[in-house]
């Protein structure tokens, strides 16, 4: 096979010849015996706080190899990489950096040669960075309201050790007003009514879906601010089933998912005693 200067035939290579660029061997370099890499870098300065894939790329000399590491959410790919075309492009995973009031960081790639590979220039930045954004900041929400009204609408007892408890079928006519703030229409999560005896959760909801409530479980009753009237009511009859309990009480929860805080977060009645 022939032996050439870069591209050119040569007629011969000798210990002592200068500036020879590479010596190759049919396809293969001989001389240096090392491979080059030239550039490692992301392709884009910035990511959403989302987080992602987003590229990031080598270039240098074929069959140059090196492992990545990553840091502050960036995770590259494992084990010793080979470049097989000039330049390579990786996908590298950025995890999200959603957290409430969370700063933006600079998540990043070292680069690190393995075997006869080398960096050139020798002074190539082997770190690079891509900016993620900061994540959202808390919101409170202010002028909101929430009042809670209870009527006893059954009265059932019993008496046992000589306490008087409510007993099942006891009923209640429960509404909550509420109020929406600032922020009202983008508070997200439910309004919770959620009535408890002492013995445990043990109610049914008169009426099948109760008034303004979007989802009725066992123990309680749920409603979404969002998109509601800036003042609304919502109404529900509760009837205490299977247990006898010493007292009623019931409880509103404001569940504001995001960023949000819901001020108030929760209201609630004294407890009703038979």
């Amino acid at each position: 096979m022939p032996l050439n200067l870069s591209e050119s035939a040569l007629s011969s290579l000798k210990i002592g010849e200068s500036n020879v660029l590479k010596g190759i061997v049919g396809i293969n370099q001989v001389y240096p015996n090392d491979a080059d890499i030239t550039a490692a870098s992301f392709d884009n300065a910035t990511i959403a706080n989302s987080g992602g894939n987003t590229p990031y790329t080598v270039s240098g000399d074929i069959g140059a190899s090196f492992t990545l590491q990553g840091s502050l959410g960036a995770t590259p790919p494992s084990g010793t990489q080979v470049l097989a075309s000039s330049p390579t492009t990786y996908q590298i995973p950025i995890s999200s950096n959603t957290a409430c009031d969370a700063a933006s960081r600079n998540s990043a790639i070292t680069i690190l040669t393995q075997g006869n590979t080398v960096f050139n220039p020798v002074n190539l930045q082997t770190t690079d960075t891509i900016t993620q954004a900061a994540g959202p900041v808390s919101q409170t929400t202010t002028g909101s309201t929430m009042v809670i009204s209870v009527s006893n609408v059954v009265r059932n007892t019993i008496t046992i050790g000589g306490q008087v408890l409510w007993a099942p079928g006891s009923a209640w006519n429960v509404s909550l007003n509420y109020t929406t703030g600032s922020l009202g229409a983008s508070v997200a999560g439910n309004l919770t009514m959620r009535p408890d005896g002492a013995s445990g959760p043990n109610w049914t909801f008169g009426g099948g879906t109760p008034n303004g409530f979007s989802q009725v479980t066992q123990y309680l009753c749920r409603f979404n601010p969002q998109n509601a009237p800036s003042t609304a009511t919502y109404f529900v009859q509760v009837t205490l089933t299977n247990v006898n309990a010493t007292s009623v009480q019931f409880n509103a929860f404001l569940d504001a998912s995001g960023c949000v805080n819901g001020v108030p977060s929760s209201t609630q009645t004294a407890a009703f005693y038979p």
